[in-house]
């Protein structure tokens, strides 16, 4: 696999975008399971701004699941 050097303002750009994106499908599953879809954008906006801890605590698990896992593939995948 070829090198490339790490650029911290893609790397920011895409996590603030990927967090956004995690907490609008986060609160589009909780809308589905409950039928409360005219709560969708404001609990969107709960969890996207840290005001749900709950929710946010659930979405940065699964960030952290995911950079690890990924990080760990990623490992894998250079050393074969």
């Amino acid at each position: 696999m070829n090198s490339s050097p790490f650029k911290l303002v893609n790397f920011l750009v895409s996590m603030v975008a990927g967090w956004f994106v995690l907490a609008f499908l986060h609160s589009a599953a909780v809308s589905l399971f409950t039928g409360a879809w005219s709560a969708l954008m404001p609990r969107f906006k709960d969890i996207a701004f840290f005001r749900d801890g709950r929710g946010a605590a659930i979405d940065v698990a699964i960030v952290l699941v995911f950079f690890v896992g990924g990080n760990l593939a990623w490992h894998l995948a250079c050393a074969r």
